[in-house]
């Protein structure tokens, strides 16, 4: 099991996981020293370790295990699942576990601003760097989580998340598919103009709120933060911006370590024995046991003869195969009398 970072000294915790079920969190892969390169992963993961909430944590790149389909999800008993940081945020708060008690209405009210601003530049940024931008998506993207994927998912589920990129980047610039250089100008001036409002905000403080833990706000702005600061893509501008703000720098670092400590590449809570573990570059650094390999290979071959049935039948509804026609019976006794 995954432990919080954070001490909880309430005794009321106690006993919360046998009195409530266990709380657990599934989350999109990491790599180049993240423990999720996914924003909403990575947030919703922050939001548990600073709360203190006692989670099981668990890579997951299938889909297919998500009641959704969505990654991330949270879920404590079968009975619910919840699928966006803000709601498990919600929900931790109304089982005491919190990062924010003790912020005044102000500082609550600043935290729901700032997020929209994150929103509506870093998010699109995200979307725009990591899923739109040609270079990044094909050299580094697609590859990272094709080879996280199950096979089939990974011929197809890439490019429906490309695809819901495209439509957050276009709810904030119409014409975003008819002037790829215009809107990748546009994205970038308000993801920088937000990263130097952030710096200001940050000032020489340890954490957002100017408190002596994490809160809220530090799990949005370290979730969007932290992938374009470390994660290796082409084309990156935004790091450059993030770097030359020394004081966001020192604060990125600050909270990897002190709430994400990792071994190279991967953090250990993450680590499970039928998972491959990939350094910071995507290599595999940890490969599964012969067992595994045999259960994956049982896996592909079942997936496979269920894909060459699904394509059979489609071939055949659509009239691309045809099978052969049933001879009637009035051709059954010229049959009968040749082989006599």
């Amino acid at each position: 099991m995954a432990k919080s970072a954070v001490k909880v000294n309430s005794q009321q915790h106690t006993n919360f996981e046998d009195d409530e079920g266990r709380m657990e969190l599934y989350i999109w892969g990491g790599g180049w020293g993240l423990p999720s390169i996914d924003p909403e992963s990575l947030q919703t993961l922050a939001a548990v370790r600073f709360a203190g909430a006692p989670t099981t944590i668990t890579e997951c790149n299938n889909p297919w295990k998500s009641p959704k389909g969505v990654i991330p999800f949270f879920k404590q008993s079968n009975a619910m699942s919840i699928f966006s940081a803000h709601d498990v945020g919600l929900y931790l708060r109304s089982k005491n576990f919190s990062g924010d008690y003790g912020l005044t209405s102000i500082q609550c009210a600043e935290t729901v601003a700032y997020g929209q601003l994150i929103w509506e530049s870093l998010q699109v940024a995200y979307q725009y760097y990591f899923w739109i931008h040609e270079n990044n998506y094909s050299e580094i993207i697609r590859p990272f989580y094709g080879r996280r994927l199950p096979w089939l998912y990974k011929l197809w589920y890439p490019e429906r998340l490309r695809n819901q990129a495209k439509q957050v980047v276009i709810s904030q610039y119409r014409d975003a598919e008819d002037q790829p250089q215009a809107v990748e100008q546009f994205v970038l001036d308000k993801a920088k103009k937000c990263i130097i409002d952030l710096s200001q905000k940050l000032g020489q403080n340890e954490f957002f709120m100017a408190t002596s833990s994490p809160t809220t706000m530090d799990a949005i702005v370290f979730s969007y933060l932290a992938v374009f600061w470390k994660v290796k893509l082409p084309h990156n501008p935004l790091k450059e911006i993030i770097t030359s703000n020394a004081n966001l720098e020192r604060y990125l670092a600050r909270v990897l370590q002190r709430y994400f400590p990792a071994a190279p590449g991967r953090s250990p809570a993450l680590v499970s024995s039928s998972t491959l573990v990939y350094g910071d570059d995507g290599e595999v650094i940890m490969k599964p046991t012969q067992e595994e390999e045999s259960f994956s290979f049982k896996q592909k071959l079942g997936a496979g003869l269920i894909a060459t049935i699904v394509m059979f039948l489609y071939a055949l509804k659509n009239g691309i195969v045809r099978l052969p026609a049933i001879m009637d019976s009035s051709h059954a006794d010229d049959d009968e009398d040749y082989w006599e």
